[in-house]
């Protein structure tokens, strides 16, 4: 009886182990930016990072976002809620930093470390017709290459990108659209192992102060590569 009892609770614990399989979490902890960005980009970096975890509690990356984003629109935009595209291009929207070698979502190695994170388009070329699902990357630079907040030349901002991968190709993560109504940062299982933090931003636009919600892919990969 006491075996049948203990092979029952072993099963019970294995599907617990298997239900909370693949559940990412993300908490906000006050942590300052780190000391390998430059003083300028960091004074544009919120003073608390959300620290994105597995299942088992393995830190997957920490992401400071910027405290103000700068933006572009008019005032029936604002109303119907802005998107990536009224953010210049290039603008630095947030810092992350990986613990340990991450994959993109070009399933390319990003070594551990600092790095800000940029605002892309998908370039409008065919190369790059159906490999994600939508045309708004956040590319990743390393900490020490990109010391100033200002906006870049695009092509500016490919090259030092390729530092991220030491490839012939930027490190990319997939930005989402988001127009959820919570207030705190969240993990959103995209499907296809493919999961996004969640979160909001103030905008300043010309038209006025607005929110901005936006959506990183933390884990995940393109199906076409």
């Amino acid at each position: 009886m006491r075996t049948i009892t203990m092979l029952i609770a072993l099963a019970i614990s294995t599907n617990t182990v298997v239900a909370e399989e693949g559940k990412y979490r993300t908490k906000t902890e006050k942590t300052a930016p780190p000391e390998e960005l430059s003083i300028a980009v960091r004074g544009v970096l919120t003073k608390s990072c959300e620290v994105v975890s597995d299942a088992v509690g393995n830190t997957i990356c920490e992401v400071w976002f910027r405290e103000e984003l700068p933006g572009k629109g008019t005032a029936d935009q604002l109303k119907n809620g802005l998107t990536y595209r009224e953010v210049p291009e290039t603008t630095i929207v947030a810092a992350i930093r990986f613990p340990k070698v991450f994959s993109d979502f070009r399933k390319q190695e990003i070594p551990a470390g600092a790095y800000t994170l940029r605002l892309a388009f998908q370039p409008d070329t065919g190369d790059h017709t159906g490999t994600a699902p939508h045309t708004e990357f956040g590319l990743l630079i390393p900490a020490a290459k990109d010391t100033e907040v200002a906006e870049l030349e695009t092509k500016a901002l490919y090259k030092m990108s390729l530092g991220a991968t030491g490839g012939d190709h930027p490190g990319v993560l997939l930005l989402y659209p988001y127009r959820g109504n919570e207030v705190d940062a969240t993990i959103v299982d995209r499907g296809d192992s493919v999961r996004t933090l969640n979160f909001k931003r103030p905008i300043l636009t010309d038209a006025g102060r607005s929110v901005l919600g936006m959506a990183i892919t933390v884990s995940g990969h393109s199906k076409t590569r």
